[in-house]
């Protein structure tokens, strides 16, 4: 229990370090996937934790698109 206690905390923590801060993108990765998007169906694959992927889409100003 200890353990999972811990575990817990950590896991927190980072959730709140990640909405505070934002999420970190590489330089024109908004422009680079803008261009393969009008190409190509692009998916976001994941094995992060829940609420990860809205923070992404938060604290970077990326939409997620509906097909």
């Amino acid at each position: 229990q200890e353990r999972m206690d811990l575990l817990y905390r950590i896991f927190m923590a980072e959730d709140k370090y990640i909405n505070d801060e934002g999420c970190l993108i590489f330089p024109e990765e908004k422009e680079v996937l803008q261009l393969l998007y009008e190409k190509y169906p692009l998916f976001i694959v994941t094995n992060a934790g829940s609420g990860y992927i809205e923070t992404f889409y938060k604290t970077t100003g990326f939409q997620p698109v509906s097909f």
